[in-house]
């Protein structure tokens, strides 16, 4: 390729190193690259990020009939995946879901995605080294009178 009467070399990276997922430290090519893997259980978007076209396929794939029914009343009323996760069966009635039966199946399914999404918050702290501290049981908690009782007796 020139440019501005320069000419510079562009190299085309071979087929096989497109589409990064993971690299393998071990494995080089001959020019000394590292090889890429296609990493077929890629992290998925948290669900804080998801969009109403996210909702949507979410849906289509998990709620079988119920996509057809109020998949398009779900991205009218713009439900992202922040939205979908604190849903209830008041508020999935209000957006226009009249038959309870039909609220209750999907509540079903939006609730085995919070699960699943708690369970994901929670495997990432525990891989983040968060450890929950418990208060000691030999440690005595005292009332801000005994406090002050005590306050007072120091002072004198």
């Amino acid at each position: 390729m020139e440019i501005g009467g320069m000419t510079l070399k562009v190299d085309k990276p071979p087929e096989d190193r497109l589409d990064v997922k993971t690299v393998d430290d071990q494995a080089k090519h001959k020019d000394g690259a590292p090889i890429v893997k296609k990493n077929p259980r890629s992290k998925t978007k948290p669900l804080h990020f998801w969009t109403t076209a996210d909702v949507n396929k979410w849906l289509r794939k998990y709620g079988g009939g119920l996509h057809d029914k109020y998949g398009e009343l779900l991205s009218q009323q713009e439900i992202t995946g922040r939205t979908l996760i604190r849903m209830n069966e008041m508020k999935l009635e209000k957006i226009g879901i009249s038959k309870p039966e039909h609220r209750k199946d999907l509540m079903q399914h939006i609730l085995r995605l919070r699960l699943k999404h708690e369970m994901s918050d929670l495997k990432n702290l525990d891989q983040k080294g968060f450890e929950l501290k418990l208060p000691d049981s030999k440690t005595k908690y005292q009332s801000t009178k005994d406090k002050d009782s005590k306050e007072r007796i120091d002072k004198l």
